[in-house]
């Protein structure tokens, strides 16, 4: 009932708008929510338009006007909004062979011929191929009429190739396939320039060649070669997206064409900067940010196509069912011809097995009819001349001849598409929502970004720490969930209704479902699993069960009825053979197996006698449908055939309501028990009505008493009270006629339906009269307290837009100050820092707020001060290398001069003596060298060692050898203890023996004259302890760690 109201109003609110024209385009470039709001508003500009509403999913856009609009205007409008526009065609294309043209002149003839008929929407003849392609208006034209101006102008229309429905899904797959291809092209560079980019966050290392550290000119060219091609594959972000901005339309594209675009550019400067020699910009490349977002919003655009795509998959089952030629009579044959050749009048051939091609009668010849698809009944429909017959349904058995009575676009088939289509395009309540907050989110988002890089660059941040601010901002706000997600629900829960045989006449209806709280089928048959199964077995006769259902199942499998298949389904054991077959279209069929006649069919085919119809009738009072099976002329069992009900898996239902023919009310309450006892219902009542369902309107006693709840709630004046009071009067007078009447119904007599019918019609034409004035005049209150209240709401929303905007600007405000107490502290200490980059040590950083940035300068001057201890100790270094290295110099440096001059040459023990010295001076300056070489390779943390056994005592000797003539010089004695019985010992021996002759020449050196040195060696763990003593001056204990 309120479904019935609703409409009422929907009608009587157009009345009162004058709205006369209802228009549909198709809109091309939208991608996201702010596009399809953007495209609103533009249409709304047209003089004359009264509303627009763009659906995303189906990219439609539907205008209501109060009379005709300028066209041309619209499309323009659009146009230079960034979107253009399609008229949504209502006609179909086809291609006509033609046979007779032989120049240029023939082909402008017949294009020419076909263009004057009205319905024509487009014309092109193909010479080449002898072919004419043409669009139009089915509704308003028919090929046959093509065919006779085709003919008319002298030459031969041949056979028509119709777009097929195949030709509506290639479209759709091959815009997913062009997703797919870009989604592929992008992730193949997007995945390396991720590793590359932030690779080192997880562990990875990269090729020298490509390191940040080394080569980072190599590292940013490689991120900008593989970022180019993805740009390229998302061109559509910038030709379409940034072109809307400065139109004024900012959408989603302008987001991740803004964000990835000014990323990219910045990461352009970045690599010249490098390549200028400043590479500290080797952090601020922002290549990744803009490679890897598109590849993420191409992928997500991939998905949304595939959905769109699979939500249409309802529609294309329905196309299906309409085959795609008929027979139809031509002279005394029949010709296959198009579908969409048949014309109202034409007779047609429909053989079986055939889907019926239009809605018609039948005129000759008799069969069984599957009408499941369109009326949820199982059990198949006989069929004789003069029946009505409907599109898209299956003939299974016999062959008949029809009068086609409708065709094209009005047949119920097509009204079904129509109407899911209809669902599928309208909007529901929180749709619409959804796309005014989108509609204003896109500007917001860019207003927000150009704050954050302001704000920014006014706390002193540089400008590529803002700009990676404002970039983060863009490309993390997208509006497509928001404007998408509504819309693919209703595409996908209209489609899967009607795939199941649910049909939502608009979105608002299929949101509302959860609040349903009570359901009225009017045929509970056909609410069922779609199949009947047997389920009960009668014998008579000598034959058991097993020999009946053998026999049955056998001629079954031959039969494509589906009470038929139910039999030979429900056997699984071996078949007989059958040796003849032949069906009877409404009776049944009869078959020979093994020599035995067996029959199966109604009780008048198989001739049951009238005590064998008791069977018949037990099996029909349990609400099953009776199959008759004979053998050899004698009875032999009666099957109970039944479409198992889904009202039994159903939960939360109490009350079963059972509306049956008048012409049944002897088995009503029969029937009834059966189905309340399968589906464990309490029964409450049952009702009886008319075969014209479609003009009869009966209530439920819930859904009545809501209405009537619902009109107190909006009765508060006296012309409403009044009405209240008929409505209630009206309703206890139609309650207590259907009392009365179920009264009469459970004592099973007969009574007059006529009057209790006419009576309870009455009462219900008069409830609904009141209900829908008194909705009316609820409406008319409420519309003049909206318009008040609109006024108000003006006012209210400018108070609270200056309040918003006066909130945002304080917010702003306190944002910086709160912003500036710890960016001016991280400022300081970013100056300390490169002070200290600079080799200024001196100082020390004064902050006090916050607590956390006082403990860190306080470690920050910890390091500061440990650095100028270590500066201090590199000085001590190289000053104390710069002594040793001055010594065996010199001494290399007087040794050459002397042998230069000549000195020594009458001397040979002379000569040899110095030659002594500059060689072992050379030795030494030689062990300083690789001893810093081997401080540089210990840390950088590669040096190496050669390890092999060594002789300790040999080793030990050898260096003391070396270093005698030295100790002889100063008169110093050298002592060597080391025990015979050390072991050898796995070492690097050339860098031992280097350690042991500076160990020993320190010692020479800072001994005085005399004094003594002693070299010895302890076992240790895994090892050996060297050790050398002196009587010089020595090291203080506190200082060898530093000095070591």
């Amino acid at each position: 009932m309120r479904k019935v109201l609703s409409e009422n109003q929907k009608e009587n609110r157009e009345l009162r708008g004058g709205i006369d024209l209802k228009e549909e385009y198709i809109v091309e470039g939208m991608t996201c929510a702010a596009c399809a709001k953007a495209v609103e508003r533009t249409a709304l500009k047209i003089a004359g338009v009264k509303s627009a509403t763009v659906n995303l999913s189906t990219e439609r856009l539907s205008i209501e006007a109060a009379n005709k609009i300028d066209r041309e205007m619209l499309f323009e409008t659009v146009e230079n909004s960034g979107y253009s526009l399609k008229e949504v065609k209502s006609g179909r294309k086809a291609v006509m062979e033609i046979d007779g043209m032989t120049c240029a002149a023939c082909s402008v003839a017949v294009e020419k011929a076909i263009s004057r008929l009205e319905g024509i929407k487009s014309v092109s003849v193909n010479l080449s191929s002898d072919t004419v392609s043409f669009e139009y208006d089915p509704d308003v034209l028919r090929i046959g009429q093509v065919k006779a101006a085709v003919e008319k102008a002298g030459y031969k229309a041949g056979g028509l190739i119709t777009e097929n429905l195949a030709a509506s899904r290639l479209r759709k797959e091959a815009a997913t396939l062009s997703y797919k291809r870009k989604l592929v092209f992008s992730a193949i560079f997007a995945l390396p320039l991720l590793i590359v980019a932030m690779g080192h966050m997880v562990g990875l290392r990269l090729p020298i060649i490509i390191d940040p550290h080394i080569n980072p000119l190599n590292f940013a060219m490689i991120q900008l070669f593989l970022t180019v091609p993805i740009v390229i594959a998302g061109k559509d972000f910038y030709l379409k997206g940034i072109p809307n901005l400065f139109r004024g339309n900012p959408n989603m594209d302008s987001l991740v064409g803004l964000g990835t675009g000014a990323a990219f550019a910045y990461g352009i400067f970045a690599t010249a900067q490098i390549a200028l020699g400043n590479h500290v910009y080797v952090a601020d490349l922002y290549f990744e940010s803009a490679g890897v977002i598109i590849a993420l919003i191409s992928l997500g655009k991939y998905l949304e196509n595939l959905s769109r795509g699979r939500t249409s998959d309802a529609i294309m089952k329905l196309m299906s069912l309409s085959p795609e030629t008929a027979y139809v009579k031509r002279g005394d044959g029949f010709e296959e011809i198009a579908i969409e050749e048949t014309e109202v009048g034409d007779t047609l051939l429909v053989k079986p097995g055939m889907r019926i091609p239009v809605d018609g009668e039948i005129l000759e010849g008799t069969s069984s009819i599957d009408q499941s698809v369109i009326t949820g009944e199982s059990i198949p429909v006989d069929v004789q001349k003069g029946a009505k017959v409907i599109g898209g349904t299956t003939n299974i058995s016999g062959i008949f001849e029809m009068k086609a009575t409708v065709v094209g676009s009005d047949t119920v088939l097509s009204r079904i598409i129509k109407l899911v289509e209809d669902a599928q395009s309208s909007k529901a309540p929180i749709a619409r929502m959804a796309d005014i907050v989108s509609g204003y989110f896109v500007p917001f988002v860019l207003i927000v970004a150009a704050v954050t890089f302001v704000t920014w660059i006014l706390l002193g941040y540089g400008f590529a720490f803002s700009i990676s601010m404002m970039i983060a901002v863009l490309v993390i706000a997208c509006p497509c969930a928001l404007g998408l997600a509504t819309p693919t629900a209703i595409m996908v829960g209209t489609g899967k209704g009607a795939e199941l045989g649910i049909l939502f006449r608009n979105g608002e209806a299929l949101e509302v479902t959860h609040k349903v709280d009570a359901i009225v089928f009017d045929k509970t048959g056909t609410i069922t699993r779609g199949r009947p199964e047997l389920v009960d077995i009668h014998t008579m006769g000598s034959l058991d069960r097993d020999q009946v259902l053998q026999l049955s199942a056998s001629v079954a499998r031959r039969s494509s009825h589906p009470l038929d298949s139910a039999i030979s389904i429900a056997y699984h054991g071996t078949l007989l053979q059958v040796s003849s077959f032949e069906a009877y279209p409404g009776k049944g069929i009869i078959a020979v197996v093994n020599g035995t006649e067996v029959r199966i069919g109604n009780h008048h085919f198989v001739g049951l006698s009238a005590e064998e119809m008791e069977l018949v009738d037990k099996v029909s009072s349990k609400g099953m449908t009776p199959v008759s099976v004979s053998v050899d002329g004698k009875p032999a069992a009666v099957f109970g055939m039944y479409a198992i009900s889904q009202l039994a898996d159903f939960r939360g239902i109490t009350d079963g309501i059972v509306k049956i023919d008048n012409r049944m009310i002897g088995l009503a309450q029969k029937i009834a028990d059966s189905f309340l006892a399968q589906t464990r219902y309490e029964r409450k009542y049952i009702i009886t009505m008319d075969d014209d369902l479609l003009n009869q309107f009966r209530l439920a006693e819930e859904e009545v008493n809501k209405l009537i709840n619902e009109a107190e709630s909006i009765a508060d004046t006296g012309q409403k009270k009044e009405i209240l009071t008929r409505i209630k009067n009206n309703y206890e007078h139609y309650e207590s006629t259907v009392d009365e009447e179920v009264d009469l119904l459970k004592q099973g007599g007969p009574y007059l339906q006529d009057s209790y019918r006419e009576t309870k019609e009455k009462s219900l034409d008069m409830i609904l009269w009141d209900l829908r004035n008194l909705k009316l005049h609820a409406e008319q209150a409420t519309y003049e307290k909206m318009a008040q209240l609109g006024e108000s709401g003006a006012r209210a929303y400018d108070v609270a837009l200056i309040m918003a905007s006066v909130f945002f600007v304080l917010g702003i405000i306190t944002s910086i100050f709160i912003t500036r107490s710890v960016t001016m502290p991280l400022s300081a200490m970013r100056k300390r820092t490169r002070q200290v980059a600079g080799g200024e040590f001196e100082g020390s950083l004064e902050l006090a707020s916050p607590p956390e940035i006082e403990d860190l300068a306080r470690d920050f001057d910890i390091m500061c001060n440990r650095l100028k201890e270590m500066d201090k100790i590199k000085s001590d270094f190289f000053s104390l290398m710069a002594h040793e290295l001055r010594m065996p110099l010199a001494s290399i440096k007087e040794g050459t001069n002397l042998l230069l001059k000549g000195i020594g040459e009458e001397h040979k023990e002379k000569r040899k003596e110095v030659l002594a010295i500059v060689y072992e001076e050379s030795n030494h300056l030689i062990d300083l060298v690789n001893s810093l070489l081997d401080l540089s390779k210990m840390e950088a943390g590669v040096i190496a060692l050669n390890l092999e056994e060594t002789d300790i005592s040999a080793l030990i000797n050898k260096a003391v050898s070396g270093m005698e003539p030295l100790a002889i010089a100063k008169k110093l004695t050298v002592r060597v203890d080391v025990p015979e019985d050390l072991p050898l010992i796995k070492m690097d021996r050339e860098k031992i023996m280097r350690a042991l002759r500076n160990l020993i020449g320190n010692a020479v050196k800072f001994t005085p004259e005399g004094g003594c040195i002693t070299v010895s060696a302890q076992p240790a763990e895994n090892g050996a302890r060297i050790s050398v003593a002196d009587t010089g001056p020595g090291i203080p204990k506190e200082e060898r760690d530093a000095i070591f």
